[in-house]
């Protein structure tokens, strides 16, 4: 995410080497003072992405703090593919102030449901 000419060369590379749709799972940017998220959505889908899905957190903060759900927004108007949001989705109770129960309001497509919930719930057998 610090350097989005790479990445697009990457993404390039990825998509005219399969004949499979692909998709990019990606991060709001690199850290706080670099949130480019939607320009590489941009970009990502020029290049033939079918969908990305965002973390609602930088890069810096690995998985520290909470998911800002609200800046995945920005790169949801920046496209017209499917936009998945990502991060701080771990159970019942947080599921409805998920994006997906906001979708309307934020435009998300989608809601990822992924680690965190499949740790919580091993850890209440």
């Amino acid at each position: 995410m610090r350097d989005l000419d790479h990445a697009l060369r990457l993404i390039e590379a990825i998509v005219g080497a399969v004949s499979i749709p692909v998709t990019l799972k990606t991060r709001l940017g690199w850290d706080d003072t670099s949130l480019n998220a939607p320009e590489l959505a941009r970009l990502a889908e020029g290049a033939g992405i079918q969908l990305i899905t965002i973390h609602g957190r930088t890069r810096c903060q690995f998985y520290k703090g909470t998911a800002n759900w609200a800046a995945i927004r920005p790169v949801k108007d920046a496209v017209s593919i499917p936009v998945i949001a990502n991060g701080d989705i771990v159970d019942s109770a947080t599921a409805p102030r998920s994006p997906y129960a906001k979708q309307r309001r934020w435009g998300d497509d989608r809601a990822w449901l992924w680690w965190a919930a499949l740790a919580v719930g091993a850890g209440s057998t």
